[in-house]
């Protein structure tokens, strides 16, 4: 199965890069897995030694790929935090301030 040996070396590949790996290069990789999945489950066929021991393989890498999943996911909540405490901020500086004040500027 081609699409089997493509995704053997795409996780291969970002397994040994993985600090490298942003979100679009693993949503990428999971997108494969799920084409991988569907043809293996829609094929008639039974699996080859080959096809079982890649399966075999591609798995021994999910802990570093999830992991690194994780720390994505953690790195943009931390970063989607600071954005809404910045807006609350924002927000409660403009509620002090009325629309009817003014600033003078006293310098010559």
């Amino acid at each position: 199965m081609h699409e089997l040996h493509k995704l053997h070396e795409k996780t291969i590949s970002c397994s040994q890069n993985i600090n490298d790996a942003d979100m679009e290069t693993l949503l990428h990789l999971v997108e494969l897995r799920d084409e991988v999945i569907v043809k293996m489950s829609d094929s008639n066929e039974p699996l080859s030694q080959e096809d079982k021991s890649k399966l075999r393989q591609i798995t021994e890498h999910d802990q570093v790929i999830e992991a690194r999943m994780r720390d994505l996911m953690n790195e943009a909540s931390g970063k989607l935090y600071k954005l809404q405490e910045a807006s609350i901020q924002k927000k409660k500086y403009e509620q002090i301030h009325s629309a009817n004040s003014f600033f003078v500027d006293t310098r010559n």
